[in-house]
């Protein structure tokens, strides 16, 4: 039994069988009221993907986000759990640090730049030596953070 099936029918209303359509990859579908609106003619079909994920559209016009914010969920409560295997921890220290360090690094330019902008904005006598030192403070903090989440990720691969 599916995440959708174990909680998100229950707190429906109106919740009807409806036919699957296996030439979509659904293999379970419903029907029911919108807990937004309520609609006429259960405007909310439901569906079990064949990997077990979950589909959802409003034909009243919410976003299946409402739908799920209305029921008290989230997408994280009904879609399947990504399985874990045990590769998963040999390879988190390798390559270039993932998305994470780079957003590390891109916040850290980003606050460069919105530093020198805002002082020069203020119309502070800002000479170029002045927010070169700042900008080399702030890689340096940059760089410190990232090597920091390296040696994290060398840790895992113990």
């Amino acid at each position: 039994m599916s995440k959708l099936e174990l909680l998100l029918l229950p707190r429906l209303n109106e919740v009807r069988k409806a036919p699957a359509r296996s030439s979509a990859g659904i293999i379970a579908a419903w029907r029911a009221a919108c807990p937004v609106c309520g609609g006429h003619g259960r405007p909310l079909s439901l569906g079990v993907k064949s990997d077990g994920g979950a589909v959802g559209h409003c034909f009243g016009g919410h976003d299946f986000v409402e739908v799920l914010d209305a029921l008290g969920l989230d997408w994280s409560d009904i879609l399947p759990d990504r399985p874990w295997y045990p590769s998963h921890a040999r390879h988190a220290g390798k390559g270039n640090g993932g998305p994470t360090a780079w957003a590390g690094l891109k916040s850290a330019i980003d606050a460069m730049l919105q530093a020198s902008a805002l002082a020069i904005a203020a119309g502070d006598n800002v000479d170029a030596r002045m927010t070169q030192d700042i900008r080399m403070a702030e890689l340096r903090d940059a760089i410190s953070e990232m090597s920091t989440r390296v040696a994290k990720a060398e840790g895992l691969k113990s």
